[in-house]
Order: structure tokens, then C-alpha cells, then sequence
């Protein structure tokens, strides 16, 4: 299954020149844990909450005019729509990340892939599984009940 079929479309972003304090009322309002920064459509760089909060911890001042290039990640790690849930979360895993941006061919933003998305459509997944397991079993309740309706021996083993 490709990340396509599960990203979300709808993605919050702003600009290099916003200030830290938009984008964390941005945050705030659209109730998300990071902004993508853009310039023409394609990702530059992140602002996490995270980020808002070690960078104040780290001096005990933070700026709220100060531009946002100031703080955020500079090294943008994407993915692509056509890659594989299971490469998506190796990447994930591999830069201690839970959401990548997801761009098109030419870098343009597209969507954002989440750890959340993810686990949502794997537990999907085991649930459906676990559904086969049940059905089986069923099966061999009706076989059974069919069994000893028409046998009133019980069950004959063959050796």
C-alpha cells in the first residue's frame, strides 16, 4: 500500500518570513504539532512544538517577532506518494520523526504522512486479520454442530 492512500491532504504551512508567534498561533488555532515551511510549494523546512519548546528552554528567552527560519529544521526529510507504508515508517524510524512531509515528483507538497495515519490503517489491517481467525474458527463450529446433529455417536476419529 502506498502513502498516497492514506496521507492527509490537508496541510498546514506558512512562510520563512512568518514569525515564530504566528506560526504558534497557527498551531494553536488549526490544533497541530508542526508547520511545513514553504517556498513556492515546496518544503524548506519544520516548526514543531517541540521546537518552540527546546529553543525557549535553551536560552529562556524566545522571540516571539523573531522569523521562524530562525528555529526551524533546515534539513527537510520527505517521502514520496508512490513509496511504501512500511519504507515510510523505516524512515520514520530512521530520523526519529512521526510525520513527513509527502511530495510530488518535482518536490511540490502534496500531503503529510503521520504516524497516526500509519497505525490507524496497520491496526486496520490486524483487525481484519484477526477477523479471518475469527471466521474460522466459526466455521469449525458449524462443522462440528453439523456433525453431531446427524451423528448421534459423537465424533469418530480415523486412525
Amino acid at each position: 500500500m502506498t502513502i498516497a492512500t492514506i496521507m492527509s491532504k490537508t496541510i498546514i504551512t506558512a512562510t520563512a518570513d512568518s514569525s515564530i508567534l504566528e506560526v504558534a498561533r497557527l498551531m494553536y488555532s488549526k490544533h497541530v504539532g508542526q508547520i511545513i515551511i514553504i517556498a513556492d510549494a515546496t518544503p524548506i523546512g519544520i516548526v514543531t512544538d517541540r521546537d518552540l519548546v527546546l529553543n525557549f528552554a535553551k536560552s529562556g528567552v524566545l522571540d516571539p517577532a523573531s522569523k521562524v527560519v530562525s528555529i526551524m529544521s533546515h534539513n527537510v526529510i520527505t517521502v514520496r506518494a508512490h513509496d511504501d507504508i512500511y519504507e515510510t515508517l523505516q524512515k520514520m524510524k530512521d530520523n526519529g520523526v512521526r510525520n513527513l512531509p509527502v511530495v510530488s515528483n518535482e518536490g511540490h507538497l502534496i500531503g503529510m504522512a503521520t504516524l497516526d495515519d500509519c497505525l490507524k490503517i496497520l491496526g486496520d489491517e490486524i483487525n481484519f486479520l484477526g477477523g479471518i481467525c475469527d471466521s474460522e474458527v466459526e466455521k469449525e463450529k458449524m462443522i462440528e454442530a453439523k456433525y453431531l446433529h446427524h451423528s448421534h455417536e459423537g465424533f469418530k476419529y480415523l486412525s
